[in-house]
C-alpha cells in the first residue's frame, strides 16, 4: 500500500481520487464522518474502501449506500467494500487519520 494515503490512487489504468469518494458519501443522510483508501487487489491494483461513521441510532445500510452511490461516482470509484465504525482514527490535531487505517488493512492482509 502507498504511503500517502490521501493522495490519487492508481486503478487498473486509470486513477481515482479519494475525496472525490469522499466527498459523494457524506451527500448520503446520516453520515457523521468518512475516509476512503486505496486497498491492494490482484487485478485491478488498488480499489477503495469506505470507512464511515453514521450519526447515533442510525442503520447501517452498505446496499443503499452504494446504491446512493452509483448515480454520483464512476464504477472505478464505487467503493468494493464499506466498513462501518462508532468512531474513526484521528491525528492528535484531530483529523482522520488515513495512516492508522492504511496500518490496520495491511495488518489484517498479512
Amino acid at each position: 500500500m502507498r504511503k500517502n494515503a490521501s493522495s490519487a490512487i492508481a486503478f487498473s489504468k486509470s486513477v481515482w481520487r479519494p475525496r472525490v469518494v469522499e466527498e459523494a458519501i457524506h451527500q448520503f443522510p446520516d453520515v457523521v464522518e468518512v475516509a476512503v483508501i486505496g486497498v491492494s487487489h490482484a487485478l485491478q491494483g488498488e480499489v477503495p474502501k469506505a470507512f464511515v461513521t453514521m450519526k447515533e441510532g442510525v442503520s447501517e445500510d452498505a446496499a443503499a449506500l452504494k446504491e446512493f452511490l452509483s448515480h454520483k461516482l464512476s464504477p472505478m470509484e464505487l467503493p468494493r467494500d464499506i466498513e462501518f465504525r462508532k468512531e474513526l482514527p484521528k491525528t492528535l490535531i484531530g483529523k482522520i487519520s488515513k495512516k492508522d487505517l492504511v496500518e490496520e488493512e495491511e495488518a489484517r492482509r498479512t
